[in-house]
């Protein structure tokens, strides 16, 4: 018997240390209400199932573009480590983001950083290689590069304080820099043969 599904129910308020250890055959977590999620306290990585799980449903609903709830003001530790989200917006209200919170979500690309935010915590978003794009709404002095502020512009190719500034042409991600070059961020789809489009609005574009 393989265990696939995982349904957690909003009464959950922890769950202990390698609870889910060795169960790599986990393909989906089912949960009800986001707020209490985020409140869980996770004893590490393996003892939340979307780790091994990656999908979040949610009202039956995949999460690919998670928005946390502004009636949370932190986020646990561990919360959402190695889901499968391709964009996250921390809304205002929220304060701090927990240790490892978001880490090893490798197919996470833009993330906007709320007004409120003031904490941080150690490896919030480490391993996130894909994640390029930061907006940063916060007082935090997010830097590309860094690996300040749980990771989260370690890998950003840019860190704004307004719109997005990647584009989306299917599920690719481009991005044009200060000398006007077009350049092919990431693919963000499912599909494991590809063809790259033929330009962006008519004009080349670099490959990094």
């Amino acid at each position: 018997f393989a265990l696939k599904d995982v349904y957690v129910g909003t009464g959950v308020t922890s769950i202990g240390s390698d609870a889910f250890y060795s169960l790599s055959g986990l393909e989906r977590v089912y949960i009800t209400d986001l707020a209490a999620w985020c409140g869980i306290d996770f004893g590490n990585a393996l003892s939340n199932p979307l780790y091994c799980a990656g999908s979040l449903y949610l009202n039956g609903e995949l999460v690919t573009a998670l928005v946390l709830p502004s009636e949370v003001s932190s986020v646990s530790p561990y919360a959402f480590c190695g889901g499968y989200f391709r964009s996250l917006v921390i809304p205002e209200g929220v304060t701090e983001i927990g240790a490892q919170a978001f880490a090893d979500c490798m197919k996470l690309v833009s993330v906007d950083v709320g007004a409120d935010v003031v904490t941080i915590d150690g490896g919030a978003f480490g391993d996130c290689i894909m994640l390029v794009e930061v907006i940063n709404r916060s007082a935090l002095p997010i830097e590309a590069g860094a690996d300040t502020y749980g990771g989260i512009a370690y890998y950003a190719e840019t860190v704004s304080t307004g719109d997005r500034v990647l584009v989306s042409v299917g599920d690719y991600l481009f991005y044009t820099n200060a000398e006007g070059k077009h350049i092919l961020m990431a693919y963000v789809g499912d599909d494991s043969d590809l063809v790259l489009p033929a330009s962006f609005n008519g004009e080349t574009y670099e490959i990094p």
